[in-house]
């Protein structure tokens, strides 16, 4: 299990993409590789996702091949080419492809560059956001998940580290969607949870149903996770020396957090009851539409 990245130079990238000259040194972005780059006179990220040969585990549902994952990748990656929302972040000029490196296979795409911060960073410097800044974050985050649904895909990684301005003090974008797990950790835990699972998944990704699919909601459920520490300073279910299991755990058995006004005095009732109810452990207890959580968020924000 766990997630490792590709082994892959600038130079060897240059080689492997032709027209492609790498800025720096990589990134580590969680899942990913990530380039800062300059391709046929635009400047871009390159992503490069390593395909693991690791077999899945027996799972119903759940054991499709290398190549499967792949081709899912690869349709994500135009789909997300076709949507035009300015809260998503927009592919680059480098074409999706697998390369293979020493041994290797591993998944090239591209996007726009960013130069802003992510979320995350801004939370790690100031600690609590201001009301506003969380609210507008939030309906950034949610008209992206909204332009992803309508062409039914659920983004699946919604966390602060994904969700960045587009250049400083600029509107927050939200970043490319779960293809590493489609590529990369495939390994499942006889329980039917994912190894190294990621703390902002929705309790509907953590208990893998046969025949369930996620839908917007479990979305929802990771926006109300982001909101929540965006508001607070911290996240609802980690508390400092918390294990991830610890964490899982807690989200899995439908544990509500603290009420995020107990940690910092000025977060309005109606926002807070709203953080309340995306992350209710049931899908059907949060919001029945995207435009209904829009709707909301609107008009939480025109009122404060």
């Amino acid at each position: 299990g766990g997630m490792r990245l590709p082994v892959l130079e600038p130079s060897d990238l240059e080689s492997l993409v032709p027209g492609v000259s790498v800025i720096g040194s990589p990134l580590n972005g969680g899942q990913k590789l990530v380039f800062e780059a300059n391709y046929s006179g635009e400047k871009c990220a390159v992503k490069a996702i390593l395909i693991s040969a690791e077999a899945l585990g027996s799972v119903p549902g759940n054991d499709y091949s290398d190549d499967e994952a792949i081709a899912r990748a690869e349709r994500e990656v135009e789909i997300l080419g076709g949507i035009d929302s300015p809260h998503l972040v927009s592919l680059g000029p480098v074409p999706f492809q697998v390369v293979e490196h020493q041994g290797q296979r591993i998944v090239i795409f591209s996007e726009e560059w960013l130069s802003g911060r992510a979320l995350n960073e801004e939370i790690a410097d100031q600690g609590p956001l201001p009301v506003e800044q969380v609210l507008e974050m939030a309906l950034s985050v949610t008209s992206a998940i909204c332009s992803l649904w309508d062409r039914s895909i659920v983004h699946r990684d919604i966390k602060p580290g994904n969700i960045v301005r587009r250049s400083p003090g600029g509107e927050h974008v939200l970043l490319d969607m779960g293809l590493a797990f489609d590529l990369g950790d495939k390994s499942i835990t006889p329980s039917g949870i994912y190894v190294g699972t990621p703390i902002y998944y929705s309790p509907d990704q953590l208990i893998l149903r046969p025949n369930r699919a996620l839908d917007f909601r479990s979305d929802s459920y990771a926006l109300g996770t982001v909101m929540y520490e965006s508001l607070t300073g911290s996240h609802p279910f980690a508390t400092q020396g918390s294990s991830q299991k610890e964490v899982v755990t807690k989200i899995v058995n439908g544990e509500m957090p603290v009420a995020p006004s107990s940690i910092v005095a000025n977060v309005p009732n109606e926002v807070e009851r709203l953080v309340n109810r995306l992350l209710q452990h049931r899908p059907h207890r949060r919001f029945r539409t995207c435009s209904q959580l829009e709707a909301e968020l609107e008009a939480i924000k025109a009122n404060i």
